[in-house]
This record gives C-alpha cells, sequence and structure tokens, in this order.
C-alpha cells in the first residue's frame, strides 16, 4: 500500500507526484456501522451538521470519524445542506454523513480519490482512473466515469456550478497542465478552458465565474485565473508561492502562501491584482494551507503550528487571529458550515473534525 510522508498535507502531494496506488473496496463496509468514535454533533441525536455556537474560538472539538474505518487517507471534504461527504485516498473510499443520519456510510470505492464536490444529491469525485459522477443515496449502483485523466493519477479539484462540471489536470509532463468543463450528462469532448499550466489544482465557481489555482513549483511562480465559462482565461494574481487554495466572496478573493512565515492574502476581484492586502499577521504568519471565507471572517489551517484561525475579512490589524482549534499535527484542508468549522487531520490514521464557529 502507497502511504503519504508526513511532511505534506495530502492534497498537495496528490498535486505535486503521480500516485502509484492501487485500492480495492470492501464491499462488506458499504453502510457499515461507524466505531464510537464518531459523532454526529454537540449532543446524542444531533446532525453531523449541527454545533454549539463559539463565536471567540477555543471551544472543545467534536471527531466526526476517525482511523481505519473511516477516515484512513482522508484528503478532501466538502458540506452542503443534505450533510458532510469527503474522500479517503489511502482507503480508496467516498463517504457520506447524511445530515439526517446516525452514522457516516462509505458510498463507493474509488482508487486513490482526491478531491469531491456535493450538490442536490448529485456526488462528483476525482481518482487516480478519472472523473466520476453519482446519485448521492444510490452512489454505487449509479456511478458513471466523465472524462479520463492525462494520465494515471494526473486530476486534480473539481467543481460543479448546477449545471456543468469542471476540473484540473495536470497532465502527463511539465508544464502540461488543464482546465476542462462540459455538461455531465454529455462528456464526450470536454471544453478545454486552459492549457500549458504547471500545476492546476483548486477551482472555484462563483458568480458565473470559474476561478483556479496554478501551484507553480514553490519559485514564485504560482498564479490564480479567472474565467467566465465560455471566455478566455485571464491571470488575476501571479509571482505566488504555492498559493494551495483559494476562497471567493462578493468583492474579494483569498489565497494562502504555503511557506515559512506565509501570510493568506486579500485582492478585489475584477482586475489584476498588483498590491494583494495581508489578512494574516505579515510576521508569525505561519505556514497556511487552506483558506475558507463566510460571515465577514476569512478561515485557514496553519500546518506549522496546527492551528486552525480566522481574521476579519479586512484583516487582523494590530490584533491575533482568532483560534478556532490547535494541536492538530496532520492538519489540512476545511471547510465552513452554517455551524460548524469542519476539517482534516491526517495524523494517527486520519480524522474529520469539527468546531462551533
Amino acid at each position: 500500500m502507497w502511504s503519504r510522508p508526513s511532511s505534506l498535507p495530502g492534497l498537495l502531494l496528490a498535486a505535486l507526484s503521480l500516485s502509484a496506488a492501487a485500492c480495492w473496496l470492501d464491499l462488506d463496509r458499504l453502510g457499515a456501522d461507524l466505531p464510537s468514535a464518531a459523532a454526529g454533533g454537540g449532543a446524542p441525536g444531533a446532525s453531523v451538521l449541527a454545533c454549539d455556537p463559539c463565536p471567540e474560538g477555543g471551544c472543545a472539538p467534536v471527531v466526526v470519524a476517525e482511523g481505519t474505518a473511516f477516515a484512513l487517507g482522508v484528503v478532501d471534504l466538502v458540506v452542503a445542506d443534505d450533510g458532510l461527504s469527503w474522500v479517503n485516498q489511502e482507503g480508496g473510499e467516498v463517504v457520506r454523513f447524511a445530515a439526517d443520519a446516525a452514522l457516516p456510510e462509505v458510498i463507493t470505492g474509488a482508487v486513490a480519490p482526491r478531491s469531491v464536490v456535493v450538490r442536490e444529491g448529485e456526488v462528483f469525485y476525482t481518482d487516480d482512473e478519472g472523473l466520476w459522477s453519482c446519485v448521492a443515496d444510490t452512489c454505487l449502483e449509479t456511478r458513471k466515469k466523465i472524462s479520463s485523466p492525462a494520465a494515471q493519477g494526473t486530476l486534480g479539484r473539481v467543481v460543479f456550478d448546477g449545471a456543468s462540471v469542471y476540473w484540473t489536470d495536470r497532465g502527463a509532463g511539465e508544464g502540461e497542465g488543464h482546465v476542462y468543463g462540459c455538461d455531465p450528462a454529455s462528456c464526450a469532448a470536454p471544453k478545454e478552458h486552459a492549457s500549458k499550466l504547471l500545476r492546476p489544482d483548486t477551482i472555484l465557481a462563483s458568480g458565473g465565474e470559474l476561478f483556479w489555482v496554478d501551484l507553480g513549483n514553490g519559485n514564485q511562480n504560482g498564479t490564480i485565473f479567472q474565467s467566465a465559462p465560455g471566455g478566455n482565461a485571464t491571470p488575476i494574481a501571479g509571482a505566488l508561492v504555492f498559493p494551495t487554495s483559494l476562497a471567493v466572496d462578493n468583492d474579494s478573493f483569498y489565497y494562502p502562501a504555503w511557506a515559512p512565515d506565509g501570510t493568506v492574502a486579500r485582492c478585489p476581484k475584477g482586475a489584476y491584482c498588483h498590491e494583494p492586502v495581508a489578512v494574516t499577521p505579515v510576521v508569525g504568519g505561519g505556514k497556511p494551507f487552506d483558506v475558507a471565507v463566510s460571515g465577514g471572517r476569512v478561515y485557514w489551517t496553519d500546518t506549522a503550528a496546527g492551528e486552525i484561525r480566522s481574521c476579519p475579512a479586512a484583516g487582523c490589524a494590530g490584533e491575533a487571529p482568532r483560534v478556532h482549534a490547535s494541536g492538530r499535527t496532520g492538519l489540512s484542508r476545511l471547510v465552513l458550515g452554517k455551524q460548524c468549522i469542519f476539517w482534516l487531520d491526517q495524523a494517527n490514521g486520519g480524522s474529520v473534525m469539527k468546531v462551533g464557529r
């Protein structure tokens, strides 16, 4: 079984190197009961999407799932109104925790999956063998392959805007990355939205626009692009050091620099960003990896400090960031629900955690 070096968050490693994993699906585990480590909410019987308020941070986190049962090599997660979903790269599984369920369930197997998105009960995920879709409630029976990768394991992340699905593929060689999109019902010839990218990864759809990240190789050659679904790609930020994530609100976009003393930066939408504004403190900024924005605050995971932090979208200025979780040695991705912050920790076999916002 392929194993991930502990020094790199799993999703970034997937973006930077090809995986030789060969995973299998244990059918007996589909819908199997989760061990007592799982918890749906702050109280027995509560929805997995529920959290007690924690507006100032520092509250005790709750385990959603952990260990080999349902979080083995967890690398990506997504929250929707009907539940929480994630993919386990080492376990080779797509897992769903429905909002009205007491326990999560493995809904299908996959070969080293990397990314997942769920919208209105429709699931899209990428793995070593391609881009797939299925109906959440009947995924094993309804799954279908939408598109193949340029080479085994080259697909990155995926987004669905309700009409079309878009994804990144870093290609079979250096500088051969692409961004593609298509109607998932008819995808024999996907539309090419960008080509000749170094290492494309994160992709978002917001306000009728697409945004995606080209990670680069750490030598100040990362780039963020914006495009209308039918238009040309335009760079909106460049000369970046490992912009490993991207978040967008009505007026701005936000990205981290995954490097020692890195910052989370904010730029106005609509034009190339020549002067990004630091949201995080410029000194002692840590090593921010994933970023999200909601309710006028920017949240990020700090993989050096093992913390989830947040600042007002305008920046923390002279104030210290708010700390929502700490002591997380394998911290990687996070997503924001209406009440909760959800995150992944790859230490000790992997876990999915949550805490109140």
